[in-house]
């Protein structure tokens, strides 16, 4: 039976998602607007194909989902507070560096990898710190948690934008490193579970040894006759006599065979006091039973199995396929800004409106989830289909209507595929599986992006127009719906065959 004094989707539970949401939204923010950045990598050299530039980008994205197996590893021997620490420090390292680097080449091994594991780090933080403190509410604290990409996306663009006009571009980076640092402070607030569980068992001990409390608050004491500070000539001594003696003013207790009297109201509200003081100082050196110990053991351990898992398998393709044209999606709208004509303000502006629908939709994907009206994987199938017929339409019209009909359908179903996943990967396999599921999940991400990376680069060097790379995304993101429709289809297969009684067999 749970305690009811843990934070199960209460108090600190909200804080945890507050905490996650800023930390993922800057990392999305600033994975949305490498736009802004290419455009400025473009301008400070001019014989460097768009394609080589985007390659560094490129990389960072795919260090970010590749490297999920080493940090779900190393989240299970630690704790989310510590990896998304260490995730902060490698963000904050890297920006610094790619400030200073005196070349293009530089920025592939300190930005492409460096960064990426960073970002990967705080990704895979943010997106599994909700599990224990959530049953009931879980995919509310997963939309919250994905909206602060969209918040981050009305602010960082800007914040880029007016950096880089008033100083040079390692002054810019130099500056928004320093926001970067301040998630030191989100992170720390990942506040373990096992930190309520333990004063939950500190008060359930408490609770065994005095179950009565009135009886607890009519000890009697000694009448001052008889206590040991009426001649303390004769109490005090050495000390270890001190230490030794029963009738040491400082180690004596109330004897309650001697005397009837009971305790005063001044009396009870200090022995309360004193409890709780008790209470407080005690939870934090309270042994592990062996019960936990075979939890940790348990949970220290990745489920390498979950990939022959069938329908997990095909999520995870249908993933696979969808981030290959999610992921170069807000890289490539400013590069299609330039190419039609269309000022860089207009794409600042709108990736801005973007972000603030981004925030309302993916909270509402989240309470729409909780319903359960739906299936997960229904939902995801529906975001990913929509997501993609906006890409299409985008490469069809281009220019101000396609730009603001893509970012329409990224930011009100495309991202909130993303922040569906754990909520699909619980579905299928259960809470239990969660950190082992989003792990290989992330990790078939970053197989996504060798084929974005690729195919966009060879598109647009034999066509030499961006336009016909968002007929890549669309093509991408329909096909992730056909494949996931095709696991909600086997899903359903599966519940009406176990839910068929089974035919009892004729007596001999």
């Amino acid at each position: 039976m749970e305690d009811h004094r843990l934070p199960i989707d209460v108090g600190w539970a909200w804080v945890i998602t507050f905490a996650c949401s800023g930390m993922f939204g800057f990392v999305t923010g600033s994975f949305k607007s490498q736009g802004v950045i290419i455009v400025e990598l473009k301008e400070m050299y001019p014989n460097t194909s768009p394609s080589d530039i985007l390659w560094i980008f490129s990389m960072s994205t795919l260090m970010n989902r590749l490297s999920a197996p080493l940090n779900g590893l190393i989240l299970t021997k630690t704790s989310h507070r510590f990896l998304g620490l260490l995730g902060v420090s490698l963000l904050s390292a890297s920006l610094v560096s790619i400030a200073y680097v005196p070349r293009l080449e530089y920025m592939y091994p300190i930005y492409g990898i460096t960064y990426g594991l960073g970002a990967g780090m705080v990704t895979l933080t943010t997106f599994t710190a909700y599990g224990p403190y959530f049953k009931k509410r879980r995919a509310l604290s997963l939309g919250l948690t994905a909206a602060g990409s969209g918040v981050l996306t009305m602010i960082i663009p800007a914040i880029l934008r007016c950096l880089f006009d008033s100083f040079t571009f390692s002054g810019a980076i130099l500056l928004f490193s320093g926001l970067c640092v301040q998630l030191f402070i989100l992170a720390s607030l990942l506040r373990p579970m096992s930190f309520y569980e333990r004063l939950a068992k500190s008060y359930k001990s408490k609770a065994e040894v005095a179950t009565d409390d009135d009886a607890v608050l009519s000890v009697p004491l000694k009448p001052p006759s008889e206590t040991p500070f009426r001649d303390r000539s004769h109490s005090l001594g050495t000390p270890t006599e001190l230490n030794s003696s029963p009738s040491s003013p400082f180690l004596s207790t109330p004897d309650i065979s001697q005397t009837s009297h009971q305790l005063t109201e001044k009396d009870k509200k200090s022995l309360i006091i004193k409890y709780s003081l008790e209470d407080i100082s005690s939870c934090a050196i309270i042994p592990k039973s062996a019960d936990d110990d075979s939890k940790d053991e348990k949970e220290s351990k990745l489920n390498w199995r979950l990939v022959y898992h069938p329908q997990f398998f095909m999520v995870c393709l249908a993933t696979l396929m969808y981030v290959s044209g999610l992921s170069i999606t807000y890289q490539c709208i400013p590069l299609l800004g330039d190419e039609s004509g269309v000022s860089k303000k207009f794409v600042t502006y709108a990736l801005i409106g973007a972000g603030g629908l981004e925030v309302v939709m993916r909270s509402l994907n989240g309470m729409f989830a909780d319903l359960k009206i739906i299936s997960a994987c229904t939902q995801a199938t529906l975001c990913m289909a929509f997501s993609g017929v906006m890409a299409v339409i985008c490469a069809i019209v281009s220019k101000h209507a396609g730009i603001i009909l893509m970012l329409l359908g990224t930011s009100t179903t495309g991202t909130s595929v993303i922040s569906l996943l754990p909520i699909v990967s619980v579905e299928l396999l259960g809470k239990d599986n969660l950190y082992s599921a989003m792990s290989i999940n992330y990790f078939y991400q970053g197989l996504s992006l060798l084929v974005s990376t690729f195919s966009s680069g060879a598109i647009y060097k034999s066509t030499e127009r961006w336009g016909n790379v968002f007929f890549f995304i669309g093509g991408c993101n329909l096909l992730g719906a056909f494949i996931m429709l095709v696991t909600v289809l086997e899903s359903k297969r599966i519940r009406r065959h176990r839910a068929k009684p089974k035919a009892s067999k004729p007596k001999a």
